[in-house]
């Protein structure tokens, strides 16, 4: 991957003189200490580190894909002529999405100086699921025709005792409702409605009392629709992809939101959409999205020699 030599820069002490490293190949998770060795690197010697052209570079799981580390010595100049892409974010598909990883990652102090005239791009952030559909509500009713079993009683107004112009319902499963005002009564869980009237019931001792048929209405819950998964963000061996969409809801319930977009090389991802509002209850909003990793992070003296960056780059 890569090479070593010496390339005098001046006559005299060995402080003025560079070291020459090469990548030639293409590599993921590079270390720029690696391409030295540990005492050359920590030396106050200057040290270039080139890239060759049609070379990629690649971060994977979030590591950079080229780091920089810490203990540096003297001066690093860094000539890129390939391709160096960060990691792309993860799909969100139950929250937020991934963030991007960097292309190139600064870790201690010391300023290095990168001149770019190939492609250096951060991975972008992923894209957010979307927000489940709200709940919704159905609601049905069943009539009846038999009042032997199932009925809506109300007395006469005289000689029913202390019973005069009282109600009560009875339906087979709930027993018998006392109390009853109105025409639509709630036990149970169930709404019960005075239907029709059916017939007469005399007691034989002057108490007519008048049956009506009752209708029993339920209500029954019904869910949202699940969210979409969000899109993957735009990286090192990952291509962009939008979101997908939300899952249709129950009878009267939202449907999920479309997942996020994953962002292109260098961008944010989008978050999801909310979820379609039930009868019942509104729909959840959608999960935030990943951000996008930097094109060079760190204290990095950046000049751009007609190359390409995608993502931001820290000043020094």
């Amino acid at each position: 991957m890569s090479g070593f030599g010496y390339s005098v820069l001046g006559f005299g002490a060995f402080p003025s003189r560079s070291i020459v490293a090469g990548i030639t190949g293409n590599a993921s998770n590079v270390s720029a200490k690696a391409q030295f060795n540990a005492t050359l690197w920590a030396s106050g010697t200057p040290k270039v580190l080139n890239i060759s052209s049609g070379v990629t570079l690649g971060g994977t799981s979030g590591t950079a894909a080229l780091t920089i580390e810490s203990d540096l010595g003297g001066s690093l100049l860094i000539n890129n002529a390939g391709t160096i892409t960060g990691t792309g974010g993860a799909a969100g598909s139950s929250g937020a999405g991934g963030n991007g990883g960097n292309a190139v990652l600064n870790s201690g102090g010391t300023i290095v100086s990168l001149v770019n005239s190939g492609t250096i791009s951060g991975g972008a952030g992923g894209g957010g699921s979307g927000g489940a559909g709200g709940n919704g509500t159905t609601t049905s009713t069943t009539n009846n025709t038999n009042t032997n079993t199932n009925y809506w009683f109300v007395y006469g107004s005289e000689n029913c005792g202390g019973a005069n112009n009282q109600q009560l319902i009875s339906y087979s499963g709930y027993g018998q409702i006392n109390n009853v005002s109105g025409s639509s009564h709630s036990a149970s869980g169930v709404v019960f409605l005075k239907g029709a009237y059916s017939r007469q019931n005399d007691d034989g001792e002057g108490c007519v009392s008048n049956l009506f048929i009752v209708n029993i209405q339920s209500t029954a819950a019904t869910s949202g629709g699940a969210g979409g998964n969000g899109g993957a963000g735009a990286g090192f061996n990952q291509s962009q992809a939008n979101g997908s969409s939300g899952a249709g809801g129950g009878t009267n319930a939202g449907t999920g939101g479309t997942g996020g977009n994953g962002g292109a090389l260098g961008a944010d991802g989008a978050a999801g959409a909310t979820g379609a509002n039930g009868n019942s209850t509104n729909g959840a909003s959608g999960s935030g999205a990943g951000s996008a990793g930097k094109a060079v992070s760190g204290a990095v003296n950046f000049t751009d020699a007609s190359g390409t960056t995608n993502g931001t780059v820290d000043s020094t």
